[in-house]
């Protein structure tokens, strides 16, 4: 039986093994390029339930997130959880966040919820049933860039037992930071 011709042999061979540490070579090269570039802009997520809440806030942590709440009941707390800069929490989208219609009452987050943002936030359509704590502390945390901007529009709490609401903590010396609480 006749050897494979040459291109075959070569093709999934050393010339592989070239391409493959050419394209590893070119790619280390461009990381200090990449690390020049601006900060990460955020990811869409849709989610339907209290586990993927749970993983979107996780992954909010290190990469900025546009949270999508479907409408509906979301029977989980978050304590002390950092946010990057950029992220956003936004209820009221319909079933695969096709679309979008926030009234009072349809994304709903139960319990004590305390977000510690390392930029700029936004919180919009969400029905509270508990607190929602927005801190910062510069003797135990990261700075916040200045302009950062933190946004609560379109939202409410209702029902909440005794120290329940909107609590912000914000404890800077440097920081330029705007909290606005809008309609």
């Amino acid at each position: 039986m006749a050897p494979p011709p040459m291109e075959e042999q070569t093709m999934f061979g050393r010339t592989a093994q070239r391409t493959a540490q050419r394209v590893r070579h070119a790619l280390i090269a461009a990381l200090p390029i990449l690390s020049m570039a601006g900060p990460a802009s955020a990811i869409d997520l849709c989610v339907s339930t209290a586990n993927q809440l749970a993983d979107a806030i996780d992954a909010a942590r290190h990469v900025p997130q546009t949270i999508q709440l479907v409408q509906g009941t979301y029977g989980i707390a978050f304590h002390n959880r950092q946010l990057a800069a950029g992220t956003s929490l936004r209820g009221g989208y319909t079933v695969n966040c096709v679309d979008r219609d926030i009234a009072l009452g349809n994304t709903i987050l139960l319990g004590e919820d305390a977000f510690f943002p390392l930029g700029d936030l936004t919180i919009e359509g969400l029905t509270f049933h508990g607190r929602l704590d927005i801190d910062h502390d510069q003797d135990t945390q990261d700075d916040v860039p200045s302009g950062t901007d933190i946004v609560v529009r379109r939202s409410a709490f209702v029902n909440a037992p005794q120290g329940g609401g909107l609590s912000f903590y914000w404890n800077a010396d440097d920081d330029n930071v705007t909290i606005r609480i809008c309609r």
